[in-house]
Parts: structure tokens; C-alpha cells; sequence
């Protein structure tokens, strides 16, 4: 696998199951994860989960929009 350290990975579904597994994975590999689900409470809990991992960001919507993971995403280097 490429070296993902400092990269930014959008995960849909990741409250649960395969895309918690995909996010759990990327982040426990360097990468910074936004956590995209329509539920709410269960991705905020999956990310505070994986805050020791790496910096963890969570969004909750029913749908991606581009603004919304612009704006969770801002601050970060892009590469």
C-alpha cells in the first residue's frame, strides 16, 4: 500500500460495518477521515472512537454534498 500519511479520505457509511472497517483502517494508516452517514449519533460515536488515531472528522447528512465535505475538510493540506 502507498504511504496515505497527512492524505484525506471521504468514507461514506461509516457508522457502521464495511465503511466503519474502510475508516478505522485508513485512519489507524495516517490518513485524515471524514465520516459521512445519515446517522447521526452513530458517526459522531465512530469518530470519537477513532479520535486517538489520527485527526477524525465526522459528518452526518443524506447525502454528499460537495459544500459540506468542502467545509468539513477546510484547514486540511491537500496533497
Amino acid at each position: 500500500m502507498n504511504d496515505i500519511s497527512g492524505k484525506t479520505a471521504i468514507v461514506t457509511g461509516a457508522a457502521s460495518g464495511i465503511g466503519l472497517g474502510i475508516a478505522t483502517a485508513l485512519a489507524e494508516a495516517g490518513a485524515n477521515v471524514v465520516m459521512a452517514d445519515i446517522q447521526r449519533d452513530l458517526v459522531e460515536q465512530a469518530a470519537h472512537r477513532l479520535s486517538g488515531t489520527n485527526k477524525c472528522v465526522q459528518a452526518a447528512a443524506d447525502r454528499c454534498h460537495a459544500g459540506t465535505i468542502r467545509a468539513r475538510c477546510s484547514g486540511r493540506n491537500r496533497t
